[in-house]
């Protein structure tokens, strides 16, 4: 019994002594990689930060917060289709107007505008906001929907008054 006790002690030792042991990654926790993601976006270093979005997944599958942070990165370097599929994850994860407004905006870049829509309006039953009723004013614009779009012109504005719609 005590020779057991001596091993688990002396492993127990190894795993607080040695770095990197029993903590994934070398010792950074998902949320650090989050945060590092962050710091690499805003330096516009969109490659690094995408790859500190990716460790954060991997530590932790479930990270709603890093699949929308790696989507918006995704989108400013223009990988529509694999922003596309993180917003997604994330909104599997955490519904979230933001998630939506942003998958939106991909597939505004794709020429997809039935999904934009779809996606502004489920992002709108979360949360109404201005900016989001005034592209999708645009959108229905774009589709010749122009009463669609004069409706969601008119919330934009009460929404927000200084939010630039479309004229009509």
């Amino acid at each position: 019994m005590r020779a057991h006790m001596l091993v688990a002690l002396a492993l127990a030792t190894m795993l607080i002594c040695l770095p990197g042991l029993g903590t994934p990654q070398g010792g950074k926790s998902a949320e650090e990689y989050l945060s590092d993601g962050r710091a690499n976006f805003k330096a516009n270093n969109y490659d690094q930060a995408i790859a500190d979005y990716t460790r954060a997944i991997e530590i932790r599958p479930d990270f709603g917060e890093a699949y929308y942070q790696r989507g918006i990165t995704l989108s400013v370097t223009g990988e529509n289709d694999r922003a596309i599929a993180d917003l997604g994850r994330a909104i599997e994860i955490s519904p979230d107007a933001m998630a939506y407004f942003v998958r939106a905006s991909c597939w505004n870049g794709k020429g997809d505008t039935d999904q934009e829509i779809a996606d502004i309006t489920k992002g709108l039953e979360i949360k109404p906001d201005g900016y989001a009723y005034a592209a999708r004013a645009k959108a229905w614009q774009r589709k010749g929907e122009i009463e669609k779009a004069k409706s969601d012109a008119a919330k934009a504005r009460q929404l927000n008054p200084s939010v630039a719609v479309p004229a009509f």
